[in-house]
């Protein structure tokens, strides 16, 4: 299930740290960013955090209303230009 294995994992920690500061997500929004942000899918992120895929699309719409973003690719950027 393809991520950002070639990111170092303290730089992936130290960027989504600084979104979640930034943007005020919450520990839970902060939990599925990490995933995401990694490449995967509601499926996979559900299944790891123990809670429904409705439960994550609630957090992933959160997420991107807290971000200004409409889509995974944009997120991706905002991740990638931290």
């Amino acid at each position: 299930a393809g991520g950002a294995a070639h990111v170092p994992e303290e730089t992936v920690g130290r960027v989504h740290d600084a979104i979640v500061l930034r943007y005020g997500l919450s520990p839970r929004e902060r939990e599925v960013l990490y995933y995401l942000g990694r490449g995967y899918n509601h499926g996979y992120v559900a299944e790891k955090l123990y809670i429904s895929e409705n439960t994550v699309r609630t957090h992933v719409r959160n997420i991107y209303r807290k971000l200004g973003i409409n889509k995974r690719e944009e997120l991706l950027h905002l991740i990638d230009e931290e």
